[in-house]
């Protein structure tokens, strides 16, 4: 019996997460590639922006959440160690109708090893 490849395997676990909508795991899969091959000099660009896809679909599930709890706004929040990018997008707010298409977060320059690990966070009034 032949050994698995790792691209096989790599294929096999990526599969899994979309199963499971694992989102954030998916996205950090692949910002975890875009690190390797770029290692090797080879352009990471598209699996990065593999990666903030996966994050948007969790990110655009937080705000339909927010939206069927009656939340009316939210504001971006970032974490701890955040790049420049993620600090200069944070505390900004919006109306959680207008972030089901703003896509405010996850923020694409992000320059943190897996991407953006920003939030959002409710408003209360």
């Amino acid at each position: 019996m032949a050994d698995i490849s790792l691209h096989e395997k790599l294929i096999d676990i990526q599969q899994k997460l979309m199963e499971a909508e694992q989102w954030f795991e998916l996205g950090n899969q692949y910002y975890n590639m875009a690190q390797t091959v770029e290692k090797e000099n080879i352009d990471g660009d598209y699996l990065r922006e593999l990666g903030c896809r996966m994050k948007l679909k969790l990110k655009q599930e937080d705000v339909a959440r927010y939206h069927s709890n009656g939340i009316k706004r939210i504001e971006a929040f970032a974490n701890k160690g955040a790049c420049k990018s993620c600090v200069s997008n944070s505390g900004k707010t919006v109306a959680v109708s207008e972030a089901m298409t703003a896509n405010l977060l996850p923020v694409r320059e992000c320059k943190n090893e897996y991407g953006c690990r920003c939030c959002y966070v409710p408003v209360i009034e």
